[in-house]
């Protein structure tokens, strides 16, 4: 009967009716996600075990980069340690796993914010002395290496296999004054297009910005460059909206856009450039401001940045310590 009927509708009513079905699709997809997102989303009111751990790493994070920065300002992150402090006693008031990975990088993130300013005779800010107050054994017993900064020297070499760069491979934020080797970038964008798509879709778009002008301009609307002085190039990935075809493809824009992206990073490093993945996830207002600054069609979605320069001798970098991998691994039998 269903396809007697589909006989009888016109072609032009029926590519009408189908592109009605997939708008209702989508809508109702998406007014699913966002009931999930309200529910278990890092929210500051939702006080689930993973989400407190998820706001511990995202604020010691802040730290670390904090600690990376070249031209250190003593006294910084009142904010991430004023955040920490109240989520560490909820944490604690939860009676939640007091031997937690996300507890001991947050520890050792804090030793590192400590000894950094007791070895440069800078007064410890208040913020700080309060979760020193009630932390201290473990801030003092914290394991050294699982945060903080580490060194990354340009001058130290080393084979450029596939699991070298993945494991080597670090966010830099600080970058040599000099231009970036046009030569070397564009062989990482040539071996990036080998990043698989979907069903060979290649929805991505790749933009290359020297303007030091409008570097500062986007930077400005990104907002998670303050404190380092501006790269000398800015990429932005983008994908075409115009590359999908279905309502369940609905997060496919991000999901290409994201693993064209790993592969750029991974091919950037292997040409010895530093980068450093930004986010483009923006507000209405943000998202119309970056558009126009750099051009950008309401036909692309916006995936991200990459803050891109040539090595320094010496530079710091945060840790950013990763789970352990078995911590995440399911095998299903």
């Amino acid at each position: 009967m269903k396809k007697q009927i589909k006989k009888l509708i016109p072609a032009k009513m029926m590519l009408k009716l189908q592109t009605l079905k997939n708008e209702h699709r989508v809508r109702s997809y998406f007014k699913i996600q966002a009931r999930n997102i309200d529910r278990y989303f890092a929210f500051p009111d939702n006080t689930g075990k993973r989400q407190l751990e998820t706001q511990l790493l995202f604020f010691s994070h802040q730290l670390e980069k904090g600690l990376s920065h070249s031209d250190f300002r003593s006294g910084f992150g009142k904010r991430p340690l004023g955040m920490i402090a109240g989520i560490l006693n909820t944490y604690q008031e939860e009676k939640y796993d007091s031997n937690s990975f996300e507890l001991k990088v947050t520890f050792a993130v804090l030793k590192a914010y400590r000894d950094k300013h007791v070895s440069n005779n800078f007064p410890l800010p208040p913020a700080f002395a309060a979760i020193y107050e009630k932390y201290r054994t473990q801030i003092d017993n914290a394991e050294a290496d699982l945060g903080g900064v580490a060194e990354t020297r340009e001058s130290i070499e080393y084979e450029r296999t596939y699991s070298n760069v993945i494991e080597k491979r670090t966010s830099i934020r600080e970058f040599a004054d000099t231009p970036v080797d046009v030569k070397s970038l564009n062989k990482a964008l040539e071996l990036s297009v080998h990043a698989p798509s979907v069903c060979n879709r290649q929805s991505q778009q790749v933009r290359v910005v020297t303007n030091p002008e409008l570097i500062h301009q986007a930077l400005q609307v990104q907002g998670g460059w303050n404190g380092y002085a501006d790269p000398p190039a800015l990429i932005l990935i983008t994908t075409h909206l115009s590359s999908f075809n279905n309502a369940v493809e609905r997060n496919e824009p991000y999901v290409d856009g994201g693993i064209y992206s790993m592969v750029l990073l991974g091919a950037l490093e292997d040409q010895n450039l530093a980068a450093c993945p930004l986010n483009a996830m923006f507000s209405k207002e943000q998202d119309e401001a970056m558009r126009r600054i750099l051009g950008v069609a309401r036909e692309e979605a916006l995936v991200m940045f990459i803050a891109l320069g040539n090595k320094l001798e010496s530079v710091l970098h945060p840790v950013s310590r990763r789970r352990d991998y078995t911590s995440i691994v399911k095998y299903l039998k």
